[in-house]
């Protein structure tokens, strides 16, 4: 149940950025570039060498110097540790502790294909003619591709960035231009101004031949309206509308929900045609898949409902995730799953007749069948090494962190949750915080026991079925196993027991109730000659069996207004996953399947 926070490749402490200042001139003739990095360091404890990140960079130089007394010494030796991806400059002399230390650092990188770090990609417009960009991505540990850095969450910092490009090419960053000049060579030196504190995994920059749409937010910065653009590939701006008016309207929307501003000037989405995420929230300059974020006016409707989940997430990171930071990449899912119940709230918002949420308990179908697999892992699980990331954090960590979020929401109340959110950024903006932080945030909040509830579903395997024996027409007992979709419960599962919302609705009280349920078995007055239903809306993360007489009266009530589509949902996937498992006869699906014949919803 222990989930360990601080692996021992993490850098050592006595040592930290406090500003880095970064010149990136890209060679394209050989897929190469130069590197100027000078960091503003602080050093706490004597020493004769500096050990920070780097991978597949070649150190030219290395100079410390302490510009309050102008002394400086030269690195006499770089040492590279493969393993680890760090660098360790000798120095001749000692360091003194100093909070005035620069490192300069002169060095050579790869423009590579990988589609990590700093990487290029090309794309032909409608004319045939060929572009080259360039771009990065350094979620989660790929900014040491680019410069040497503290390449952690936690170790935060201020970027101040330049660009040298050949002219006529859009040069972007996080921050907004300061200063642009044309040098003799036909290039351009592009400057921009001063980063937040931040952490390395977010900066970010793109070169190359876009073309833009632009409107304004009225999510201001510091008094003023914040800029949103859509970069595309040439000729392909219009495709950005849909996106762009989404951007305006979730600013706005969360600078209200969280109650702060949009925290810089401006905010760039740029399409990129060789991506590997659906989507990246560097700050201020959000990158995407072309196919995330471009479509024209009659595209399909599912996609549009693709794109406005993708947009408004990466926007809700700009504050979750970018203001407040994981502390470090266990917290990953956190982050994760409460951008998309944040998304998926202002999407319900914004675009209330699609009926957002029926969408995603259509989603987490493929999540309920993996987690019910012994080969299944819990969501929270300690990270050693950020390179495990790709093997821990899948669908599993991600949409079953944002279901029992969800979860969680329904048990507190939307409005006392997101009071707790709000409490919990401005408590660790500019700085970092991992999930303790936030349950113990929403406890303070709520006067609940949110720790003891959300750990039970984080960090134990699988998930729970309720098993519901009618005793009389007044009285069912309720008892929860851990669902196997193979049926076959060992002794030691039977004693596991998880926290459970019941969201219990009748025919008679269709206001779900909020009867939390901790223990094995219990008892509960029910008028079984009607319909009842547990798990409302399907917020819970968890399936039921119904004795098959109760199955009868659910499907006889499928025309009404309670059992929404949500609902028939979350009814049938579960009889067939009951099914399979052995717990459920197959009589029981066909009792529920005549009841959808007059079915209009197409999820």
């Amino acid at each position: 149940m222990t989930v360990p926070k601080r692996p021992s490749l993490t850098l050592q402490r006595s040592i930290l950025p406090g500003h880095y200042n970064l010149k990136i001139v890209p060679c394209p003739i050989n897929y190469s570039f130069l590197g100027e990095c000078s960091i503003e360091i602080f050093i706490a404890e004597p020493t004769f060498g500096i050990t920070l990140h780097a991978k597949e960079l070649n150190i030219q130089t290395a100079v410390a110097r302490d510009h309050l007394n102008g002394y400086s010494v030269t690195a006499t030796s770089v040492s590279y540790n493969v393993e680890e991806e760090t660098i360790t400059l000798e120095f001749p002399q000692i360091l003194h502790v100093a909070s005035s230390w620069i490192l300069d650092v002169t060095y050579i990188g790869l423009v590579n294909d990988k589609l990590t770090g700093f990487y290029r990609s090309v794309y032909t417009d409608a004319n045939g003619n060929v572009h080259q960009l360039t771009t990065t991505q350094f979620q989660s540990t790929h900014a040491r591709r680019a410069f040497p850095c503290w390449d952690e969450p936690s170790i935060k910092a201020t970027f101040s960035l330049t660009l040298v490009a050949p002219q006529g090419m859009t040069c972007l960053s996080n921050m907004s231009v300061q200063s642009r000049s044309l040098l003799e060579n036909g290039m351009q030196e592009v400057s921009f101004l001063k980063t937040p504190i931040m952490s390395t995994y977010l900066l970010a920059w793109v070169i190359g031949d876009f073309d833009f749409i632009e409107a304004y937010s009225s999510g201001d910065f510091n008094g003023e309206q914040v800029r949103c653009r859509v970069y595309a590939p040439m000729g392909l701006a219009d495709q950005g509308q849909y996106s762009l008016d989404l951007a305006v309207k979730s600013v706005e929307y969360f600078s209200r929900m969280f109650n702060i501003p949009y925290p810089l000037p401006k905010l760039d989405m740029v399409a990129v045609p060789d991506f590997a995420p659906g989507a990246m929230e560097n700050w201020g300059l959000i990158t995407f898949r072309t196919y995330a974020l471009l479509i024209d006016e009659y595209g399909p409707q599912e996609r549009k409902h693709e794109i406005a989940a993708t947009v408004v997430h990466e926007i809700s990171h700009q504050w979750f995730g970018n203001l407040v930071t994981m502390e470090w990449w266990s917290d990953l899912w956190l982050f994760e799953g409460f951008a998309t119940h944040l998304a998926y709230i202002v999407v319900d918002e914004l675009f209330p007749c699609w009926d957002i949420w029926s969408e995603f308990v259509k989603q987490i179908q493929e999540v309920l069948k993996h987690d019910s697999l012994r080969t299944s892992h819990p969501v929270e699980v300690g990270v050693g090494n950020p390179g495990e990331l790709t093997q821990i954090f899948d669908e599993v960590s991600y949409m079953k962190g944002a279901s029992v979020i969800r979860m969680l929401c329904a048990w507190l109340g939307q409005d006392r949750l997101l009071l707790g959110v709000r409490k919990f950024i401005h408590k660790y903006m500019w700085s970092n915080a991992n999930t303790e932080d936030l349950w113990v945030t929403l406890a303070e909040e709520c006067k609940v026991d949110v720790p003891g509830f959300m750990s039970k579903w984080t960090r134990q395997t699988g998930y729970p079925v309720l098993l519901i024996k009618e005793l009389d027409e007044s009285t069912i007992l309720v008892r929860q196993n851990i669902f196997l979709s193979t049926g076959d419960v060992r002794e030691e599962e039977e004693a596991l027991i998880w926290p459970i919302p019941l969201g219990l609705m009748t025919a008679a009280d269709t206001t779900p109730s909020n009867i939390m349920m901790d223990t094995k078995e219990m008892t509960l007055k029910v008028d079984t000659t009607r319909w009842y239903k547990f798990n409302m809306g399907q917020t819970g993360f968890f399936r039921v069996s119904y004795p098959s007489k109760t199955l009868d009266l659910l499907g006889q009530a499928f025309g009404t207004e309670q059992l929404n589509a949500a609902n028939r949902i979350g009814l049938l996937t579960d009889v067939a996953a009951l099914i399979t498992s052995g717990i459920a006869p197959t009589s029981c699906f066909l009792t529920l399947l005549k009841y959808f014949d007059d079915e209009q919803n197409y999820l």
